[in-house]
């Protein structure tokens, strides 16, 4: 990526080419954080859209469905590219920047500018999906072994 358009993320590392790897990972989890607190509370609002008898069971059970989706989606984009294929089925991208991904980059951004990186110095968006769904799995988890949202 040319200078010019890293503009407002474009800094020196210490090595010159890379950014921390903390950098990277703060990147990542807070993908992860922000994409589970969406799914969260967009599983709510479903729930209580639907007039679910017990929304929080429903809650639940629809965190588990969609962290699953998360995570086939995520694993497909990981998966590398077969030697006889000429394309991905869905091509990881690091390059580019969503609106997600720059709705993420603000909120980064109230911890501090030096907290932010470039599109191509980030994990690819397959490998912070997955990260996400692994979130999304723990919280419906947890909604049933620490808060005991169940059936019965």
């Amino acid at each position: 990526m040319p200078d010019d358009e890293r503009g407002r993320y474009a800094r020196e590392f210490e090595d010159g080419t890379h950014p921390p790897r903390r950098l990277q990972v703060l990147d990542a989890a807070a993908y992860a954080l922000v994409l589970t607190a969406v799914v969260v509370a967009l599983s709510v609002a479903v729930t209580l859209a639907l007039g679910v008898a017990r929304p929080w069971v429903g809650v639940k059970y629809l965190l588990f469905v969609v962290g699953l989706l998360l995570f086939g989606v995520a694993s497909v984009k990981l998966r590398p590219k077969a030697a006889y294929s000429e394309r991905d089925l869905l091509p990881a991208n690091s390059e580019g920047e969503t609106g997600f991904q720059a709705l993420v980059q603000r909120l980064v951004a109230l911890l501090g500018e030096r907290y932010r990186l470039a599109p191509d110095e980030r994990f690819s968006d397959a490998a912070k999906l997955l990260l996400a769904s692994v979130g999304v799995l723990a919280v419906s988890a947890a909604m049933e072994f620490v808060f005991g949202v169940t059936i019965a």
